[in-house]
């Protein structure tokens, strides 16, 4: 199939949602622009945190798609790198190289399809070079932070593979910029007083396993500050008929991905407009659960205060029935019947309640509000809401 030059123009992508302004890139003159967007939640706020543009030839037969680099923290999992420690013995944490990467995704992107072959890595000329380089840049930055660089990985590559769609032998490139980093900040411990004891210097850093003898300097350091980041700049793929493979991965897809995609502030923006409005909704649902803790604790306090009045009016009326009592001591049997009750019932705690079939119950209580449940009861100051298990008494009127 013959080829005609196609130009390549820079495009602004814009999201389809929010209208910002994404990234600007290199797209080929007459094919078709796509992009989805994930805006599933990430970290608890709503924002696109992983997006992918299509770029598709007239003839459908070939397409280079750009992934944002969120996909990468999207797709993998972090893990123990081979082991590795630091001269302290420490084991560092960092992620997977992105031949591991480039594989894994691969594999499971091509599952479905037949006679899948991996063709080789397609490596990038000077890279040993470019990695050094970056890795002095990387050192000089953590020097310059007051830390230092435990591990550093910087690769950039590709890996090629064909397989068979529909009878016809196709080929697919998956392409990316990898950089990640474990830098930490280790501290002195001050050493004077008990600290000078050796038993105590060494008991210490059996409890801190993070505390070691540093040679360098002769004293204990101890580590305050640990922390392994990464960054995927550039994640592609190209797939296309075998037959075309050279013409586009030459002409368009390695253009495209040495120019690279550059991220506009917008999206980065629209992240912290997201994260600000969530976290300012955050911070007013906490102050409403303080608020409701509040109103809790001053009704707990107005409960209490109406318990201690009711008590107060308790001891009144129990001097109120002993004056009645003297004065009517000559009243008939019946009303001194009733005055020993009520005497006996405040002097002891008690209070008489009549049930649906007027017998009485003598509950040691203070409270206006009774209920029963076979030989269980339940009292309180403020009528209750209850099952029909449960029966209403009637405070004993006299």
């Amino acid at each position: 199939m013959e080829h005609t030059e196609i130009k390549l123009n820079k495009k602004s992508i814009y999201s389809t949602q929010s209208g910002k302004h994404y990234v600007e890139m290199l797209y080929p003159d007459g094919w078709s622009i796509s992009i989805k967007e994930n805006r599933e939640s990430y970290g608890g706020y709503p924002y696109p945190y992983t997006f992918r543009i299509g770029l598709r030839n007239p003839e459908n037969t070939a397409l280079i798609n750009y992934f944002s680099p969120r996909r990468y923290i999207d797709d993998h999992l972090l893990s123990f790198r081979n082991n590795q420690t630091d001269e302290y013995g420490n084991l560092l944490h960092a992620f997977e190289t992105l031949d591991e990467y480039l594989g894994k995704w691969a594999a499971n992107d091509m599952k479905d399809f037949e006679n899948v072959t991996y063709q080789g890595a397609i490596e990038v000329p000077n890279m040993e070079q470019l990695e050094a380089d970056r890795k002095q840049q990387a050192l000089k930055k953590a020097q310059d932070n007051g830390r230092q660089l435990n591990w550093y990985y910087y690769k950039k590559m590709g890996q090629k593979y064909s397989y068979t769609y529909k009878g016809v032998e196709r080929m697919k490139v998956y392409a990316g910029i990898i950089e990640a980093e474990d830098v930490s900040r280790w501290s002195p411990v001050p050493t004077g007083g008990f600290m000078m004891d050796p038993f105590m210097q060494n008991a210490m850093q059996s409890v801190f396993q993070d505390m070691h003898y540093d040679k360098n300097t002769g004293s204990y350091v101890r580590l305050t500050e640990n922390e392994t980041g990464w960054s995927a700049r550039q994640l592609f793929t190209l797939d296309c008929m075998a037959r075309d493979y050279d013409y586009y991965y030459k002409n368009i897809f390695l253009p495209i991905r040495n120019e690279g995609v550059v991220i506009h502030d917008e999206i980065w923006n629209e992240y912290a407009q997201i994260k600000k409005e969530m976290d300012a909704k955050r911070q007013k649902a906490r102050e409403g659960k303080r608020a409701a803790a509040k109103a809790k604790q001053e009704a707990d306090a107005q409960r209490r205060e109406s318990q201690r009045r009711f008590y107060e009016d308790i001891r009144k009326t129990q001097q109120e029935t002993h004056d009645i009592m003297r004065s009517a001591y000559d009243n008939q049997r019946k009303s001194q019947a009733k005055v020993r009750e009520i005497w006996g019932d405040a002097n002891q705690g008690n209070t008489r309640f009549v049930d649906k079939y007027g017998d009485e119950h003598v509950i040691h209580t203070y409270d206006n509000y009774a209920y029963k449940n076979g030989d269980t009861y339940v009292t309180s100051n403020d009528p209750l809401d209850h099952s029909y298990d449960w029966e209403e008494l009637e405070k004993k009127k006299y």
